[in-house]
């Protein structure tokens, strides 16, 4: 009597046993796609329309919708506007800053003493008095006060 094989997994009746399966051998660029692929297709996630869209893509037809990319479209133009006016905005701002700061020097001025020293600048002390020269008042410091009153007592 011979021996009976008793290596290996004992065979599953007829009834049981499974389609034999396809072997296939994929690029490893391609392998994060098939697993990504095969994931949803476990969990149900994929639609015939999704799939569809994929072969399409395979096959470089164009699934681009036209609502989607309107929809792109307009939020690049939303965009686009709102970086400019952004820009605008900052740009404004700048403007105020150098205008304050105008606004302080020339307000700075006019509390400054308005006479012309001998190098032809005008005398950075503060003016204190006002003072009346060929019928215009200036504002003075207490220094060029005399000066200015006996230039108008001597005219």
């Amino acid at each position: 009597m011979a021996k009976q094989e008793t290596r290996g997994r004992k065979a599953l009746p007829e009834n049981k046993r499974k389609p034999p399966q396809a072997t296939v051998k994929i690029n490893s660029i391609i392998l994060p796609f098939v697993i990504q692929l095969k994931g949803s297709l476990k969990k149900g996630s994929l639609s015939p329309d999704i799939l569809q869209n994929l072969f399409n893509v395979l096959n470089g037809k164009s699934i681009a919708n036209n609502a989607s990319l309107k929809q792109v479209q307009k939020y690049d133009d939303e965009h686009r506007k709102a970086v400019s006016l952004e820009s605008e905005t900052r740009l404004l701002k700048s403007e105020i800053r150098s205008l304050e700061a105008r606004y302080e020097q020339l307000k700075h001025k006019e509390h400054d003493c308005q006479v012309l020293i001998k190098t032809g600048a005008r005398c950075t002390k503060p003016a204190k008095l006002k003072a009346s020269w060929q019928g215009i008042e200036l504002n003075v410091c207490t220094q060029h006060f005399k000066t200015v009153s006996n230039q108008q007592k001597n005219n």
